[in-house]
């Protein structure tokens, strides 16, 4: 496999563990559904306390994960997405927005909570990295970088005596899909939800541009597994309880009303500006300075789920129909 540039690969310093790592049952998925693989997630986490450490591997159809205490209003271009075919989900895990798409690897690391240890799992993910000849380091408290530039996520569940660690390494996706995605629309929101923190990204075929997910997939065995067989996540897991997870994964309570509450203002298109408060997902409150305008807004909006795109098309309709 060709090397990368010089800057982007390690430069032969030992690295250190900050202690040894255990080995990993490897389990894969061959299935780029990004629900279904969410919540195997959450099928090996509800057993890993009385487990042995499980990595599991897999990709996805395109789609944006936000995390649990997220704004899927404010953290991506929801018509955009939905033109182009990229799904929405929510996981279980706190943490900012991320794309998937076949071209990324995701990583999911799970083990009694007692022999969990945030350093131990990044330093297995930075030497797998290093195995493949990239210079990569922790620049914040869940990223990981390459030259300055962001190739992984990471973000973290605990469920009693169980932990979840779970990233992101871009190898190859659709960066533009991805910048695309994830642009935030321009209305200003008052909210608790967790706010992503962006970041300039690349893949990792950027400096290697033979890399393939499949090379990246294979490293990890070669590190994690101490030569055990892997497995098909499907023969690890009870089927109705994954589609049981996949049906409240799919919900809108889960994607839409788990959304911490916030209030937002809109431009109208003659200049005008509507306020909404949104609990669960449902408009609460509206108010605009016209009095007649909130009435009618009011009207047809208050205890509705919140659409703002479905909003904005319709409103002048409403208003000149309640005012006649």
């Amino acid at each position: 496999m060709a090397r990368g540039s010089k800057r982007g690969m390690r430069d032969g310093r030992e690295m250190k563990l900050s202690r040894p790592p255990p080995s990993f049952r490897v389990v894969l998925s061959d299935r780029l559904d990004p629900y279904w693989n969410l919540a195997a997630e959450e099928c090996l986490l509800d057993r890993a306390a009385q487990a042995a450490p499980v990595l599991f591997l897999w990709q996805s159809a395109p789609a944006v994960i936000i995390g649990k205490n997220q704004n899927p209003w404010r953290e991506c271009n929801l018509p955009w997405m939905a033109k182009h075919g990229v799904l929405l989900a929510r996981r279980i895990s706190g943490g900012g927005a991320v794309f998937h798409d076949a071209g990324n690897l995701n990583y999911a690391f799970f083990m009694p909570r007692e022999m969990y240890q945030a350093e131990v799992i990044f330093d297995v993910v930075l030497q797998t990295l290093s195995d493949l000849g990239f210079s990569a380091e922790r620049t914040n408290r869940t990223s990981l970088s390459v030259d300055g530039l962001k190739v992984s996520g990471n973000a973290f569940c605990f469920r009693r005596n169980a932990a979840l660690h779970h990233g992101t390494l871009l190898v190859s996706s659709d960066l533009e899909a991805l910048r695309a995605s994830l642009q935030s629309p321009p209305w200003p929101f008052e909210t608790r939800a967790t706010k992503s923190i962006r970041a300039d990204v690349r893949n990792l075929s950027a400096w290697n541009p033979s890399l393939a997910v499949a090379h990246v997939r294979d490293a990890f065995v070669a590190r994690c597994s101490e030569g055990s067989p892997m497995d098909a996540v499907d023969q690890q897991l009870d089927a109705a309880a994954v589609d049981t997870r996949v049906s409240a994964q799919t919900a809108d309570a889960w994607l839409y009303g788990q959304t911490p509450p916030f209030e937002v203002r809109m431009p109208l298109a003659d200049g005008a500006e509507i306020a909404m408060a949104v609990e669960k997902g449902v408009v609460t409150r509206v108010t605009c300075e016209d009095e007649g305008r909130e009435r009618a807004l009011r009207v047809a909006w208050a205890g509705r789920p919140f659409a703002p795109d479905k909003m904005i098309r319709n409103v002048q309709h409403r208003i000149a129909h309640v005012q006649r």
